[in-house]
């Protein structure tokens, strides 16, 4: 994760325009994550906790662990509520059957916001038949296509460090919150890696 260590340095000065990234959690909370949720934290979203706990990053922002564990018991509480999820589940579709095509999942972990709660970027612990636990993907109720994003948290992080080295300054626009400005067009990071990471 040599490689990811410098993407995340490089993410963490550009985020000091911003307030930078909260100091690192420790192993104790993903202790706490296990009791809560009842499946273990995945090694890379605890190497990225154990450098940070969250911040601006590059447009949306990276979710404190506290936020993580607020956000995800809302989704599975709101899963829980419907009875039956196929009823979410209506008009979602995998781009390619990596993800499973649902508007949530109980293996999902968000720790990257582009609205709030209402979509961002989930570690993927439950996926579909062609993908692989750990892969990071879109969630929410913005985007009824779901898909994949990165392989790996470390391979996130290079990619989002990739757009801000070739962006630069440009990259986000101060007067709007913190949102991604690629080409001129402002957009969330879960779009911005699609179309240009």
């Amino acid at each position: 994760m040599a490689e990811s260590r410098s993407g995340f340095d490089r993410l963490a000065s550009f985020a000091e325009r911003w307030g930078g990234f909260a100091a690192p959690v420790g192993a104790d909370r993903f202790v706490e994550f296990e009791a809560s949720f009842g499946f273990t934290f995945p090694e890379d979203l605890a190497w990225l906790y154990g450098l940070g706990d969250g911040g601006p990053m590059a447009g949306d922002v990276w979710l404190r662990l506290d936020d993580v564990f607020v956000i995800k018991a809302k989704w599975d509480r709101d899963l829980a509520s419907v009875g039956d999820p196929c009823v979410l589940d209506y008009g979602i579709v995998s781009v390619d059957g990596r993800v499973q095509a649902s508007f949530w999942r109980r293996g999902w972990i968000p720790f990257v916001s582009s609205n709030g709660m209402l979509a961002g970027l989930a570690v993927d612990c439950d996926p579909g038949p062609g993908g692989r636990v750990g892969q990071v993907i879109t969630f929410g109720d913005q985007d009824d296509t779901k898909y994949v994003v990165a392989e790996s948290v470390p391979t996130l992080i290079d990619a989002v460090a990739g757009l801000v080295d070739k962006y630069g300054d440009a990259a986000v626009d101060p007067h709007d919150g913190y949102p991604l400005v690629v080409d001129g067009d402002s957009v969330p990071l879960r779009s911005a890696l699609r179309r240009y990471g």
